[in-house]
């Protein structure tokens, strides 16, 4: 997540345009209407395999004993996407009472989020 840089007139904030772009794109996909009471979500965040990385390297990531360890942590990640998702999802994430997020390696960088107002995590939304 890239951090904010100070100017000697003006503060630029990439942060704001990702929030911006995120929650714009949740928006149009979903047309929610924010959800309302207790909500527990959980991420995972699917991050690129280096090209640079041995043949050996990326067989360790596909039998799953490699695990992402780098920069973005985690906790950055889940920030942003839960900043994004304020508003749109859900009218505050104070109503955010858990959290499940874990960081892998994939072939196709994406992040998948399941929302879910039940108690239990069988009819949760996509």
């Amino acid at each position: 997540m890239k951090r904010p840089r100070f100017g000697s007139t003006k503060v630029y904030n990439p942060q704001r345009q990702e929030k911006l772009t995120y929650g714009l794109f949740l928006k149009q996909k979903h047309g929610l209407v924010p959800l309302e009471g207790p909500i527990s979500i959980q991420f995972t965040f699917f991050m690129p395999i280096p090209k640079s990385y041995s043949k050996k390297k990326v067989a360790q990531i596909n039998d799953g004993e490699l695990y992402f360890t780098k920069k973005p942590d985690i906790d950055n990640l889940v920030a942003l996407m839960l900043n994004c998702m304020t508003g749109v999802v859900y009218i505050d994430d104070a109503q955010v009472y858990e959290i499940k997020a874990k960081k892998q390696f994939d072939n196709v960088p994406r992040t998948e989020i399941v929302v879910c107002q039940e108690m239990n995590w069988t009819n949760c939304a996509q």
